[in-house]
């Protein structure tokens, strides 16, 4: 019984340090101010037309 008061702490530590090390190594690259102008500015159009609130 012992050790489900134990374990139970343990994964979650352990699922927190994983999850740690995947956001460390797989971050996205910050998109710079000329990347908006090009090829991406219809996306990041959309994306700012999708976060405005509709009135």
């Amino acid at each position: 019984m012992v050790w489900l008061v134990v374990a139970g702490p343990a994964i979650v530590v352990l699922a927190g340090f994983a999850t740690w090390a995947l956001a460390a190594r797989g971050s996205d690259q910050p998109v710079s101010a000329e990347s908006r102008t090009g090829s991406l500015a219809p996306a990041t159009q959309a994306r700012n037309h999708a976060a405005t609130a509709h009135r």
